[in-house]
């Protein structure tokens, strides 16, 4: 047998090294279009979940002006104090608050263990301002946080706003629950301010 033959013996067609080829190519092809299909749905999940964030916080900024407004209407009849609950800010003396009713409600019914999210959050009464009871004639807190994933996307930060309508952010483990103490500082207790529209 001459070295040629021997050399050619083990050696593999050309149409099954074309065809090993391609099926790597197209191997690489597939593995990179599903990472592309993955980072785009965790984009897409990320954009959801910063579009919650947002909406929860103009939701906390619509319930810090109805409580304003709750206490200015409270002023002229001499009780002058936030309203304890989401749900009393809805109806007051049998008229409806404002225009913010449908969302108040649907605030106020995603609190309780069987209410649904809403936007993606879940809303609750806090308990305490800076450790002691919420002194409801001058103060109120509301806490926002993330409720069950929607479409795939959950929202990460955990929103509270206070006396003043200035909403604070922060991340918390995604098991946490509602925050029940408004911090005396947001800023020395690690919130961040939550940006406006317009800033």
């Amino acid at each position: 047998m001459s070295s040629e033959g021997a050399g050619t013996a083990g050696a593999r067609p050309v149409w099954l090294k074309v065809l090993l080829g391609c099926l790597g190519l197209g191997l690489l092809a597939g593995i990179g279009g599903c990472l592309l299909v993955y980072a785009a749905a965790e984009s897409l999940n990320s954009a959801r979940a910063r579009a919650m964030e947002a909406g929860a916080a103009g939701h906390l900024r619509a319930y810090a002006e109805s409580q304003d407004r709750h206490r200015a209407d409270r002023e002229k009849t001499g009780r002058a104090a936030y309203a304890e609950a989401v749900a009393r800010l809805i109806v007051s003396d049998g008229r409806s608050y404002d225009a913010r009713a449908s969302m108040l409600e649907a605030m106020s019914r995603s609190g309780g263990a069987s209410g649904a999210p809403y936007g993606g959050y879940r809303f609750r009464e806090m308990k305490t301002v800076a450790g002691r009871p919420v002194d409801w004639s001058r103060e109120f807190a509301l806490c926002a946080w993330p409720g069950e994933p929607e479409e795939g996307a959950r929202a990460r930060l955990t929103l509270v706003v206070g006396a003043g309508g200035a909403v604070w952010s922060r991340e918390f483990p995604e098991d946490a629950g509602p925050v029940e103490d408004f911090p005396a500082d947001p800023a020395s207790a690690g919130w961040k301010r939550f940006p406006t529209e317009k800033e």
